[in-house]
């Protein structure tokens, strides 16, 4: 008599242990009756913590394409901000202070750096301001597809390119889905 629930109790903990939450001793008792396993993205199978992962660079070099970007972001309160300074600063290049700072909702940043006045954002940020992209839409494009975030760096109505930043996997995800899925099991992601 004390079996079952002893065993239910230790595997609740260890579960509890391992990230798992149990709701209760019937949700064990059906759980062989899975065939779908439906996962979130973000902080499950993701770091949960945006990194850049492209530069790309249009006549100038990529440390100063992220020298600028962080400084202009430095403002900002943004995770995907947060990610292109602390690349910047990994890689201990000089962020200048903004003389001035302009947060543009849904599109980017305005900011001037070192005189210059520059804008990073999404493709809409570079429309509005009529700035050529020069063949960087379709590098932003490729870059989205793969499930990157790009946004695109200009100044005195030139781009100077684009930085990618993503949510990368954790090293374990590939495996657990794999071995989920040898197990029978259909995984979904929905995020």
């Amino acid at each position: 008599g004390l079996a079952t629930p002893t065993a239910i109790i230790v595997g609740t903990g260890k579960g509890a242990e391992l990230g798992v939450l149990i709701r209760g001793a019937q949700a064990l008792e059906i759980s062989h009756k899975v065939n779908v396993v439906v996962l979130d993205k973000t902080g499950t199978l993701t770091t949960g913590r945006p990194v850049v992962t492209d530069l790309v660079a249009v006549g100038t070099s990529e440390d100063e394409l992220l020298r600028l970007a962080a400084s202009a972001e430095r403002g900002s309160e943004h995770p995907l901000g947060e990610a292109i300074v602390l690349e910047a600063q990994a890689r201990d290049l000089e962020l200048k202070p903004a003389e001035r700072f302009q947060a543009i909702p849904g599109l980017g940043v305005e900011a001037q750096i070192d005189g210059r006045l520059l804008q990073f954002g999404n493709q809409a940020l570079m429309e509005a301001g009529n700035v050529p992209l020069n063949g960087l839409a379709e590098r932003a494009h490729e870059l989205a597809i793969q499930g990157k975030t790009p946004m695109f760096l200009a100044s005195e109505n030139a781009a100077l390119g684009v930085i990618a930043v993503a949510d990368t996997l954790k090293p374990t995800s590939r495996d657990g889905v794999a071995r989920l899925q040898q197990m029978g099991l259909e995984v979904v992601m929905l995020t």
